[in-house]
């Protein structure tokens, strides 16, 4: 991981939290790894499956970290793994190290755009009102795209 990378997971007052940073990401990416409703197969335990081309995450993300990471995304963005991973079809199963899905792309922007919010933006700021770190789910609500704000909806 290049050394600017790795700041992407600083925590606040320059105490390295690469684990809360990671943790978040880690959730993201392991529900992703969950099996969908789209016929999705994969004959190896979730355990066994090993990360490959990590582009944000740290490279030695561990596969249970990788599978709580995917979770938390599928959850905060109300997805199946089949939205950023591509179906191999001769295996009959989901190429998680394929880019050929551009959401994945995407989702690497979203990444990197959420641990900068929280790590030099929300750094910055010593009011414990800001203290809680922002995810996917702060904006997605559990939808693919985020809800548009209607502020004639708010009270």
């Amino acid at each position: 991981m290049a050394e600017h990378d790795a700041k992407q997971f600083r925590g606040r007052g320059g105490r390295t939290s690469i684990k809360l940073g990671l943790f978040w990401t880690i959730a993201a990416v392991a529900t992703l790894r969950a099996p969908s409703q789209g016929g999705e197969s994969n004959p190896r335990p979730r355990a066994e499956i090993s990360a490959t081309n990590l582009q944000v995450l740290p490279k030695d993300t561990s596969p249970a970290e990788m599978r709580e990471l995917m979770e938390r995304y599928t959850q905060e963005l109300g997805v199946t793994c089949s939205f950023c991973h591509t179906q191999d079809s001769r295996a009959r199963r989901l190429d998680y190290r394929s880019d050929e899905n551009p959401r994945k792309g995407a989702a690497r922007v979203m990444i990197r755009m959420v641990n900068d919010i929280n790590n030099k933006y929300l750094a910055q700021i010593s009011d414990p009102r800001y203290a809680e770190l922002v995810t996917c789910g702060n904006c997605h609500q559990g939808h693919s795209t985020p809800p548009r704000f209607d502020p004639d909806g708010q009270p």
